[in-house]
């Protein structure tokens, strides 16, 4: 597959964190649920699915949860060597130049949940405030805007927990 420019697609996807992000994504998230899905009801498309994969000699190197892991660290430590703003990079801009993609707000709230669990609790706020905005902006339905605002009361909780628990070291 060639772009406009006559540049291979896979040369264009290693050249922005983004499309990376978002292609692991895909398979790590994305094609696990199809296949689940698919799979409680006998379908017979995963096969194709599958062979599709094997015949692209991609099949071995699917990404699982543990590669995506490491695109969400990888995406948080280059917005904090940086000092990029989330809300900037969610949206694709990175030092005012314009990737032209985005990360939709489930990757966001799967970036910024990712962000606590491995204690980068004022990033997983920032990348949650940001999927509350979005949430709100969207109109999504009223469970959702709960879960969202759940996780980030439990954000800011963790993060006076652990100031408080360096403040108890101290003496």
């Amino acid at each position: 597959m060639k772009s406009k420019e006559g540049e291979d697609w896979p040369r264009e996807i290693a050249q922005n964190p983004l499309l990376v992000f978002r292609m692991i994504f895909r398979f790590a998230i994305d094609l696990k649920a199809i296949e689940t899905e698919l799979g409680k009801h006998g379908d017979q498309r995963m096969d194709v699915i599958r062979q599709a994969l094997q015949d692209s000699g991609t099949d071995d190197m699917k990404p699982d949860v543990e590669t995506l892991e490491d695109a969400m660290e990888r995406l948080l430590i280059v917005i904090h060597t940086y000092d990029l703003e989330v809300s900037h990079v969610a949206v694709g801009v990175f030092r005012n130049i314009s990737s032209g993609f985005n990360l939709e707000r489930r990757h966001c709230l799967e970036i910024g949940k990712y962000a606590s669990k491995i204690g980068h609790h004022v990033l997983a706020v920032e990348w949650i405030q940001f999927v509350q905005e979005m949430t709100v902006a969207k109109g999504v339905s009223a469970h959702e805007v709960e879960e969202v605002d759940q996780l980030l009361r439990q954000v800011i909780l963790d993060v006076r927990n652990s100031n408080w628990r360096r403040k108890l070291q101290i003496f």
